[in-house]
């Protein structure tokens, strides 16, 4: 990814070079450009943000709180990096987006946004980052904290949210491939405490492959709300944050488990061992999978005698039988997947 740059040090308030660089003076939010010229100043980090947009394409935001009351659209090849994403916090204060990821074009390209954190100055309102038609975006190390949305996606194709953590948002992430996506991934990130749902998959068009790794999340209302797609979870994780919580929502997607993920206690993938003890003809297996599995295997480990196969593969459990009854115990190796 490249971007045009003409960087500078300002080393009192940024430790890395970059094109345009907001600090936080008194109560007011301050972009100097790449002279070290004051181009705006204001209490309204969306003022001084939008400044910074029109002119550089590496912003820096130094540590500090800000306030922000309206959306920064960024442009097409811009880099908006925090000090950290504990030392800055930019606090909305309204029901709007933070930052919207758009190009005047039909996509927004090019673009990364990471090291912040972003809170609702009210519990519920607002979003953190919403995302229209993103191509080649990067998204990481960020929180989001108490929004409507922490992050809201539409027609993504080809980007990466890495290590993006919300906490407390109604959902955590939604990745709305209503009309079109692909190939969009979510890797190394948590979406807890949201209120109804943590991943919010929506109905497309067409076929997607979303992936979604290393997620640990908890929720009030599903954790994995997938309504349709294509999607992929690789060794995630989650765990309901009451009884009432469901984990699931397949309402029309297909998906694939991959790798050692759990889901409130089940998995995508599972395997082990049981045994049919002598003179018994079958053993049912409690596969402990998220649903019924769609491939199952027994293997014996010894000779089992006679024919054997797999019979009654329900939501919770399976039987392996065996043609007739063995003479002393025979032990299987299974392997079950969704």
């Amino acid at each position: 990814m490249a971007y045009h740059t003409h960087s500078w040090y300002d080393v009192e308030h940024a430790p890395v070079p970059a094109d345009v660089i907001v600090y936080k003076e008194g109560n007011k939010a301050v972009a100097k450009d790449s002279k070290g010229r004051i181009i705006e100043e204001d209490s309204d980090l969306y003022n001084v943000l939008s400044s910074a947009i029109e002119n550089g394409y590496h912003i820096y935001i130094a540590s500090g709180s800000y306030k922000m009351y309206n959306t920064v659209e960024t442009k097409a090849g811009r880099r908006i990096e925090g000090a950290c994403k504990q030392a800055v916090q930019i606090y909305v204060m309204g029901d709007f987006p933070a930052l919207k990821i758009i190009s005047p074009l039909t996509w927004a390209e090019d673009i990364i946004v990471e090291k912040l954190s972003i809170w609702a100055n009210t519990q519920g309102k607002g979003i953190g980052l919403q995302v229209d038609a993103p191509r080649s975006v990067i998204i990481r190390d960020l929180q989001l904290l108490n929004l409507n949305y922490g992050v809201y996606v539409t027609k993504a194709w080809g980007d990466v949210i890495y290590n993006v953590r919300t906490a407390g948002c109604n959902y955590g992430i939604v990745i709305d491939d209503t009309n079109g996506g692909s190939q969009f991934r979510v890797i190394s990130s948590q979406f807890r405490g949201s209120s109804y749902d943590g991943v919010w998959l929506t109905p497309n068009n067409i076929l997607s492959a979303h992936f979604i790794e290393t997620i640990s999340e908890r929720s009030g209302r599903y954790n994995w709300n997938l309504e349709g797609g294509h999607i992929k979870l690789i060794d995630c994780y989650s765990e309901n944050g009451a009884s009432t919580v469901a984990d699931f929502n397949f309402g029309g997607a297909t998906y694939e488990f991959i790798g050692k993920g759990s889901y409130n206690g089940k998995y995508g993938i599972n395997r082990g061992t049981i045994t049919i003890t002598a003179g018994n003809t079958s053993v049912t297996v409690n596969h402990g999978l998220v649903s019924k599995p769609s491939n199952v295997l027994a293997t014996p480990l010894g000779d089992p005698g006679d024919r054997y196969w797999i019979d009654n593969v329900t939501d919770t459990t399976f039987d392996i039988v065996l043609a007739s009854a063995p003479t002393s115990d025979v032990t299987f190796s299974w392997y079950a997947e969704v």
